[in-house]
C-alpha cells in the first residue's frame, strides 16, 4: 500500500479515515459565540453580498464560509465537501465494477487481490495477473478500440475500467506459466461489471512443520459497514480462524503474522471489534482522548468470543503506510495486558495518524463536514500521532536514511546528552523549516523558539521535552506527512519537464535510483543521469519522462516483490516463527 487498494469501479481506500459517526447538525448547533461575534459574521456576509458587484447564490457564499472555517484549522482531515459543487464522501467498501485491486507495475496493471465472488473472479481473473490492455464491449457486441495501459498514465486508467452493472469488458492478462515466466494469455477475459465487497482480511499461508502451526493473515482494512450489507473485518478474521484455522482438532497456533503494511485505516468500531477478538469483553482496547484532556475508553463490548490464549505468539508487520485504525489496532495489541506478552511490531515506523474523525451533515443534501475530534490512544494511553510505532526490529527498511525513520528525537536536560547525529538532524530539520544554514545549533534553537513562539524566560537554547514536541509536529506538516516515503511502491508521475517536480518528489525519485542502483548520488540531476545512462533512457535535456518513471517504478516493485513478499516473512519466521526452532 503498495497495498494501498485501488479497488476498481468504485473508491481508493483513503489513509486519513478513523472514524465515521454520521450526526445530525443539530447536535453541535450551539456555537460558543457572543452575540456581538455573530452580529459580525452577520454583517460581513450581507455586506459582500450586497455589495459585490454581480449577483451571487447564497450557497455559494455560505459554502465559500465552510470552506474557509474548517481550512483555517489547518488539518488535512478537517473539511467541508458539498453536494451542490458535485463533491461527496464515499467510505463503502462494496461497490459496481470489476472487484479487484491493483497497482503499477512497469507501466501495467498488477492484480494484487481479486476480491472473493466478485465480477473479476467469476470472469477467470486470478492474483497476480498483469493486464496490459482491456477493451470494453457495448450491448450489440461491438469491441471499443484497444485501452493501452503503458501509452496513458496510471491517474487515467479508471477512466477505461469503470462502467454501469451489466456491461462487459475484456481484459488482456500476462500469467506466469509453469516456469515462471510470464505470457500472455491467448484469449482476453470477459467480464461483466457488477457488485462486490472488499475483502478486509485474508489467510495467505498455513503450514503445520513438524508439529509447530504457523498461519499468515493480512488485514487490509477497517472498513465495511453491517448495516449496508458489506463485510467487516472483524466478521471475516473470525471466520478464517474458525473455518480454516482451528479445524480438523488443531485448538492451538503456535504463530500468528498479522500483516498490516498499508493498511490505512477505517472505522474505529471495527478496529475496536476486531481487537476484541483478542481482548475480553467489557475490556479496553484503547481510549479517544479529547481536547479537555479527559479519556473516554474504547470498551470490547461486541464480541464474546477470544482466540487469544489458542495463539502462542503474534507478530504484526507495520509500514509507512500502516495508519489511522491500523495503527490503533497494532497498539491494541501490544500495549493490553491480555495480549501482550505475545505481541512483536516489526517492518517500518508507521505514518503517524492518531487521531480521530466524525462528520456533521449539513443542509440535508449530502453536504458534510468531516472533523478531527479527538486523539487515539493506546490501553496505556499512548499516542503516536505524528511519531507513528517504532517496530521491535527493523525489516525491509534498509534503504531508508536515518533521518527519514527517526520521527521523534525526544528532549533532553542538557544539549550535551544528545548524540552527535541527533544534534546534526535536529540542525537540518530546523535550517530546513525556517529555510536558513545554521552552524550553530543552540543559536538554531534559539531563532526556532522565537518563530513558533516558543520563547522560555531561561536557557532558551535548551532542547527540551517542548522543545522537541513543537518540532516534530512542525517537520511531520511539513515534510513527512506530503512526502512519498515508501521507496518500493511509491510512484512519482511524470510531468512536462523537471521544473515541474516539487522537491520532496526530487528528493524521493533521487532515493529511490540510489537505492535501485545501489548507488549514492548527491542530487537529483546526477541520480537521474545515472540511471538514464544505464538504461539507455535518452530524451531532450534529461527529462523525467514516462519511460524513465515506468521503468523506475517496476524496478522497485522488483524489490518489493522480493524484499517485501519474501525476506521480510522468512526474516519473521526466523526472529519468532518456524525457522527459529
Amino acid at each position: 500500500m503498495n497495498k494501498k487498494l485501488i479497488l476498481l469501479g468504485f473508491i481508493t481506500l483513503s489513509l486519513s479515515l478513523t472514524s465515521c459517526n454520521l450526526i445530525g447538525f443539530g447536535n453541535t448547533s450551539n456555537p460558543n459565540l457572543s452575540d456581538e461575534e455573530m452580529a459580525y459574521i452577520a454583517q460581513v456576509y450581507e455586506f459582500l453580498k450586497t455589495n459585490y458587484y454581480e449577483d451571487i447564490d447564497q450557497r455559494t457564499l455560505l459554502d465559500g464560509m465552510i470552506y474557509g472555517l474548517t481550512d483555517s484549522f489547518g488539518d488535512p482531515y478537517t473539511y467541508y465537501t458539498s453536494t451542490a459543487n458535485g463533491e461527496t464522501q464515499d467510505y463503502s467498501s462494496s461497490g459496481v465494477g470489476l472487484g479487484f485491486s491493483r497497482i503499477m507495475y512497469y507501466g501495467e496493471a498488477y492484480v494484487e487481490q481479486v476480491m472473493k465472488d466478485s465480477p473479476a473472479e467469476k470472469g477467470g481473473m486470478k492474483d497476480k495477473d498483469i493486464i496490459y490492455k482491456v477493451r470494453n464491449v457495448s450491448v450489440d457486441g461491438t469491441r471499443s478500440e484497444d485501452y493501452i495501459l503503458k501509452d496513458h498514465s496510471v491517474s487515467d486508467w479508471s477512466n477505461a475500467f469503470l462502467g454501469a452493472s451489466g456491461s462487459q469488458i475484456e481484459v488482456f492478462v500476462k500469467r506466469k506459466n509453469s516456469e515462471g515466466v510470464y505470457v500472455e494469455l491467448e484469449e482476453p477475459l470477459l467480464i461483466t461489471r457488477g457488485a462486490y465487497n472488499v475483502d478486509k482480511v485474508r489467510l495467505l499461508e498455513l503450514t503445520n512443520v513438524d508439529g509447530y502451526s504457523e498461519a499468515y493473515v493480512e488485514l487490509s482494512s477497517f472498513l465495511g459497514d453491517e448495516s449496508s450489507g458489506e463485510t467487516t473485518p472483524q466478521d471475516e478474521l473470525k471466520d478464517i480462524f474458525d473455518t480454516k484455522i482451528f479445524v480438523e482438532g488443531r485448538k492451538k497456533l503456535n504463530h500468528l503474522i498479522i500483516d498490516l503494511r498499508g493498511n490505512g485505516g477505517g472505522y474505529v468500531s471495527n478496529c475496536v471489534d476486531t481487537l476484541g477478538l483478542f481482548i475480553p469483553k467489557g475490556k479496553s482496547t484503547g481510549y479517544y482522548q479529547y481536547a479537555d484532556g479527559s479519556y473516554a475508553s474504547l470498551d470490547n463490548n461486541n464480541m464474546s468470543k477470544q482466540y487469544t490464549s489458542q495463539i502462542d505468539h503474534m507478530t504484526l508487520i507495520i509500514d509507512s503506510e500502516t495508519a489511522s485504525a491500523g495503527e490503533a489496532f497494532a497498539l491494541g495489541l501490544r500495549d493490553s495486558s491480555y495480549t501482550k506478552d505475545k505481541v512483536s511490531i516489526v517492518g517500518q515506523v508507521s505514518y503517524g495518524k492518531g487521531i480521530a474523525q466524525s462528520f456533521v451533515s449539513l443542509f440535508n443534501d449530502g453536504s458534510l463536514i468531516r472533523y478531527t475530534f479527538a486523539k487515539v490512544c493506546s490501553p496505556s494511553k499512548e499516542c503516536v500521532n505524528k511519531r507513528g510505532i517504532v517496530p521491535d526490529v527493523f525489516l525491509g527498511h534498509e534503504y531508508i536514511p536515518y533521518e527519514k525513520y527517526v520521527r521523534y528525537i525526544p528532549g533532553v536536560t542538557s544539549n550535551s546528552l544528545l548524540s552527535e547525529k541527533d544534534q546534526n538532524l535536529i540542525l537540518d530539520r530546523i535550517n530546513l523549516l525556517l529555510g536558513s544554514s545554521y552552524d550553530d545549533l543552540e543559536e538554531a534553537i534559539i531563532t526556532f523558539r522565537k518563530v513558533v513562539k516558543l520563547e522560555k524566560d531561561e536557557n532558551n537554547s535548551l532542547y527540551d521535552e517542548a522543545f522537541a514536541s513543537k518540532l516534530q509536529d512542525k517537520i511531520y506538516d511539513n515534510v513527512i506527512m506530503y512526502s512519498n516515503s515508501n521507496i518500493y511502491t511509491g510512484h512519482i508521475e511524470p510531468a512536462i519537464n523537471n521544473d515541474y517536480l516539487s522537491s520532496a518528489q526530487r528528493i524521493f525519485i533521487k532515493d529511490k535510483i540510489n537505492y535501485v542502483l545501489g548507488e549514492n548520488h548527491s542530487t537529483f540531476d546526477k541520480a537521474l543521469k545515472a540511471f538514464q545512462e544505464k538504461y539507455d533512457i535518452v530524451n531532450e535535456d534529461g527529462i523525467y519522462d514516462k519511460t524513465t518513471a515506468d521503468l523506475l517504478q517496476g524496478l522497485g516493485m522488483d524489490l518489493h516483490f522480493e524484499v517485501y513478499e519474501n525476506e521480510v516473512i522468512e526474516q519473521i519466521k526466523e526472529l519468532y516463527g518456524s525457522k527459529k526452532i
